[in-house]
């Protein structure tokens, strides 16, 4: 948080882009901005993750999902509890996501579902 930061500033001093910086002098900006970070961080993480790969991610769908179910579950039921109005903004949209989300998972016709279980219990890298 604190390069993306120092980037912003550095980027507000050129005197093309001046105006923008009653934008971003708030903390309460830069609170909105690092909580919509942590909500996007396992979609950074797995995009990084699976670029990097270079083998069959196939197995791992079934813990990319979990995890990106999991941590939007976690984060809707904290945003639940601090409704403030920038809260409510991103609790709409994480709602909007998840269930998105929800669509791809359960749009999978059921051959590939359990193609995607099979290779997922046959991946070598998930042997003990």
């Amino acid at each position: 948080m604190y390069q993306f930061l120092e980037f912003t500033h550095k980027w507000l001093q050129n005197p093309a882009f001046c105006d923008y910086w009653p934008l971003l002098t708030k903390q309460h900006k830069w609170t909105i901005i690092k909580y919509v970070m942590e909500v996007v961080r396992p979609f950074q993480y797995w995009n990084l993750r699976m670029s990097m790969r270079h083998m069959v991610t196939l197995p791992h769908i079934i813990t990319v999902y979990d995890d990106m179910f999991d941590h939007m579950d976690s984060i809707v039921q904290a945003l639940a509890q601090k409704m403030s109005q920038s809260k409510q903004g991103m609790y709409f949209a994480l709602k909007v996501a998840r269930q998105k989300l929800s669509e791809y998972y359960t749009n999978v016709p059921p051959p590939m579902g359990m193609l995607l279980i099979s290779v997922h219990l046959l991946d070598p890298f998930q042997k003990f």
